[in-house]
Order: structure tokens, then C-alpha cells, then sequence
């Protein structure tokens, strides 16, 4: 059975939420069957006190979605989420080593015509790689073995996914057998920091998957909707 998959850092659909309509067009235009979300506010006021994933889900006819919070921000929530045309009947989160700001795994079981799928969402936290991200990475190994099968769509902040002194690779007796979007291979940029003048280009966000799916197709669709732009991959599920 074949998936899209994908993974977009929002920026909380940007200032007072203004872009929820036209990123929910941006997932169904495109034929997206599960995407993870990254930076979801729930009834801030930098959001007009919206719920944001909700109204992504409103707007794009997504029956079923989840948020996990992260932290409490300006009143309300702000976190991570999954959005999904199948659905959900399971969820949870774990949380990742604190550093600056608390991070969470989150995890779903999606029912995708009787095939239990195991979507994981994630937002890593900024600063090095040695203090950071190397932790995050190996806390999320620990979880992910224990799966039969994973799509883990993140923003991962890591700068450069060929760099084996700065990114997992490093650790690649780990998650070398794992089928990665954005890989040594296949440079996707998914940050354009359009809002910041001389905003660097980075592929910061990717789609982890267990060695059971087959990536069929990868790509960038650009936005003008947050800094980041959307990852999405056509996959094949072979349990």
C-alpha cells in the first residue's frame, strides 16, 4: 500500500494565525495522507486565541488530528501535532531531555485500511549537536526500536544531513539500515528563513522511516506560509 507522508513547521500559521485556511488547502491540494506539524499554537494571543490545528483540520476536511503540547505560552498551548485522513486510535507522547525549552515525542497508531501505521511527530530542540540534539536523537532511538514499524516527521534543526561529525551520522551503526528523506543522497531544503533577512537556506526538517517502507518519491512544495517549507514523501508500506 502506497502513503504520502509529510512534515511542516508552521510558525504557528505565522502572526494572528492568518494562514490557517491556505496551509489546510496546502495539504489537500496535495493529496497529503498524514502530516506531522510542527510549531501549533492552541488559543495563544499571538493567535487571536485560535486553536490552529483545529482549524487546519476544519478547513481541509481532516477528520482526525492530535495535538501535543509542549510547553504553556501566552495563555494558552503551543506544541506539536498530527493531522490525518485515517484514523487515529491511539495516541501518547514522550518527553525529550530537557534543555532550553521542554520537546516532546509524539506518537499515534493509525488505522490505514486495517494496516496499523505507528506515525511519530517531533520538533528537536536548537543549540549544538553535542548538547542537544545527540540526546534527542539517541532518547528517540530507544523508543523507535521498539516499533514494528515508524514514520517519524520532524523539524530535527540539523543543518546538514551529510556532515557525519554534526548529525546522526555519526551514530549510523543506529539508523543507517532506516530510510531517511533528506539523506546523504538527497539534500531537501526545507527552511528558507523567508521572514529574516539573510535567513540561511537548511534542510532542518526530515521523514524517518523504518526499514519495512520504501520511499517512492521525495519533494519540497515552497510556501510563503511560515520559514519552513513543506516535506512530503510517497511511500510504500511493505508489513
Amino acid at each position: 500500500m502506497n502513503l504520502r507522508v509529510a512534515t511542516y513547521n508552521i510558525r504557528h500559521a505565522s502572526t494572528n494565525g492568518r494562514y490557517t485556511k491556505e496551509i489546510a488547502n496546502l495539504i489537500k491540494n496535495n493529496n497529503i495522507d498524514i502530516i506531522g506539524i510542527q510549531e501549533i499554537d492552541v488559543n495563544t494571543a499571538r493567535v487571536g486565541n485560535k486553536n490552529i490545528l483545529e482549524e487546519i483540520a476544519k478547513y481541509s476536511d481532516y477528520k482526525y488530528y492530535q495535538f501535543y503540547k509542549t510547553i504553556d505560552y501566552q495563555g494558552g498551548d503551543y506544541g506539536i501535532g498530527i493531522l490525518s485522513k485515517y484514523e487515529i486510535i491511539l495516541t501518547g507522547s514522550m518527553p525529550l531531555a530537557y534543555r532550553d525549552e521542554s520537546r516532546v515525542l509524539g506518537y499515534a497508531k493509525i488505522n490505514v485500511n486495517d494496516k496499523l501505521v505507528n506515525f511519530l511527530v517531533t520538533h528537536f530542540d536548537l543549540g549544538t549537536y553535542e548538547n542537544i540534539r545527540r540526546t534527542e536523537f539517541l532518547e528517540v532511538k530507544e523508543y523507535i526500536d521498539t516499533q514494528d514499524n515508524f514514520i517519524l516527521a520532524g523539524d530535527f534543526n540539523v543543518h546538514d544531513w551529510t556532515d557525519k561529525n554534526n548529525s546522526f551520522f555519526e551514530y549510523e551503526e543506529f539508523f543507517g539500515f532506516y530510510n531517511l528523506v533528506n539523506d546523504e543522497n538527497n539534500t531537501l531544503y526545507t527552511f528558507s528563513g523567508k521572514e529574516k533577512a539573510g535567513g540561511n537556506i537548511l534542510p532542518l526538517d526530515n521523514i524517518i522511516l523504518s526499514n519495512n517502507i520504501d520511499i517512492i518519491n521525495r519533494a519540497v512544495i515552497e510556501t510563503n506560509y511560515s520559514d519552513h517549507d513543506l516535506l512530503y514523501a510517497d511511500i510504500k508500506l511493505n508489513f
